[in-house]
């Protein structure tokens, strides 16, 4: 296979569905970023794949991400 790019970013990351902040332990939980498809993503798909279906901002999903505090 080819390289398809030497640098791009794959997803944009949405706080605006943040719930408020957990502490479970020694963790910190996040939960509600959204996750979208980047446009450099969305190009990269599209011109690997044939197609136009993939547009800068597509959901993906909902992460929660968990840090490690202590």
């Amino acid at each position: 296979g080819k390289v398809a790019a030497a640098n791009a970013f794959l997803f944009e990351l949405h706080g605006g569905s943040l719930k408020p902040l957990q502490l479970e332990g020694d963790n910190a939980i996040l939960t509600g970023t959204t996750v979208h498809i980047s446009e450099d993503a969305a190009g990269l798909l599209n011109k690997t794949f044939g197609t136009d279906a993939v547009k800068r901002g597509l959901l993906v999903g909902t992460a929660t991400i968990t840090a490690q505090i202590k």
